[in-house]
């Protein structure tokens, strides 16, 4: 970005860590994914981890890190930090306003709405049913050694008219609230700390 446009205001936001694992795992569910979040994080088989068994999703996770480098090269007067927690807790109109104020741009005409969400995840129930369903179809994250000839199914197709479905009217009013991150988070690594990144 520097090398393109230089001295510029950048706008960085995070969310706290725990729950960016919960909506990444819940993702990665959706997309077809087979392994329970410890396996996902840990194992040498998940998409989050390379070859010689380092956890490359937790290298995305340093904030802190990935801030000084923004700051080093723009000036720290030029590099704002908003969090997520404030679309979800304050909505759409107090995010928008901090961003503005962040680039330095007037707010006076704003007239924005709030809506259905969008792109929301699944829920805890939904994600552990569509897990289940994920081992019995070839997705690009899993090909079932005895039903590899249902490869004409549409992954995506059959989630959101299943699990979605079911999601949406039944699965979320169970365990709403509960979270993959909640039980016993001594596996979760500290996520301050590691290597320093280059910028």
């Amino acid at each position: 970005i520097f090398a393109t446009f230089g001295p510029a205001k950048i706008v960085i936001v995070i969310r706290e860590q725990a729950a960016m694992i919960e909506s990444v795992y819940r993702y990665y569910v959706q997309a077809g994914g087979v392994l329970r979040i410890q396996e996902f994080l840990y194992s040498r088989s998940s998409p989050g981890v390379d070859r010689l068994g380092n956890r490359k999703i937790f290298s995305r996770f340093h904030y802190d890190k990935i801030i000084g480098c923004y700051q080093k090269l723009f000036g720290m007067e030029n590099v704002s930090v908003l969090l997520y927690e404030t679309l979800e807790k304050e909505g759409g109109l107090a995010f928008v306003l901090e961003f503005l104020n962040a680039i330095g741009a007037r707010s006076s005409s704003l007239d924005i709405r709030s809506g259905d969400q969008v792109n929301s995840s699944i829920s805890y129930p939904g994600a552990v049913v569509g897990r289940m369903i994920n081992q019995f179809v070839p997705t690009d994250f899993n090909e079932p050694l005895f039903w590899r000839n249902l490869s004409w199914i549409d992954h995506g197709v059959l989630f959101r008219n299943t699990v979605r479905f079911l999601d949406r009217y039944f699965l979320q009013k169970i365990f709403s609230e509960r979270q993959f991150t909640d039980q016993k988070k001594k596996w979760l690594p500290p996520l301050y700390s590691g290597e320093a990144i280059a910028c």
